[in-house]
């Protein structure tokens, strides 16, 4: 069972929104909306070929608290980052009334 301490890596939570683009208009890009602690482990790692280059997508499983922003995690609005990285939420179900929450994340390089 997972307990507050198991949190111990700090991942930012980015959200696609419209950005002030400095010359009067918007932009629609990744925004910072906050950060969250969470348990994160590696879970499988596979290489592809697509246009003719080799790439590498790891997944990972997080574990986070299921309140406040942890709690509103979705996969066609947001994606987090850690370490520098930026992963994409690729499965985020809800779980009501749960302490913790599981999200499955991956990432490209190559």
């Amino acid at each position: 069972m997972t307990q507050p301490g198991d949190l111990d890596q700090t991942v930012t939570v980015e959200a696609w929104a419209r950005v002030p683009d400095g010359h009067g208009g918007a932009v629609e890009q990744w925004a910072e909306a906050g950060t969250i602690r969470a348990h994160v482990e590696p879970v499988a790692s596979q290489t592809a070929v697509v246009a003719d280059r080799e790439r590498n997508v790891t997944g990972y499983r997080l574990t986070v608290r299921n309140m406040a922003l942890g709690a509103r995690l979705a996969p066609d609005t947001h994606r987090l980052r850690w370490q520098g990285t930026p992963f994409a939420i690729r499965h985020a179900p809800a779980v009501p009334r749960a302490l913790y929450r599981t999200i499955e994340v991956e990432t490209e390089t190559g």
